[in-house]
């Protein structure tokens, strides 16, 4: 068997006793992460529901151009 690499090695896992709890961890950890942080965790999933439905995750996400966001 291979080597596994310290980032394989070490898996954080939470045991949750009800989901509301699990829930409520989860909100917590986002409200914790940066705004560019959330914005590069929902793109990521937005691109892997995109291969779920069997669409290209390489597809532009904005379609139109824009100057600024605030």
């Amino acid at each position: 068997m291979a080597e596994r690499s310290p980032a394989q090695r070490d898996i954080p896992v939470k045991k949750f006793s009800s989901l509301a709890e699990a829930e409520a961890d989860a909100r917590r950890q986002r409200r914790q992460m940066s705004a560019e942080d959330r914005w590069k965790l929902t793109w990521k999933l937005s691109e892997e529901l995109y291969r779920l439905a069997g669409k290209y995750p390489h597809e532009p996400g904005l379609r139109r151009i824009l100057k600024r966001i605030r």
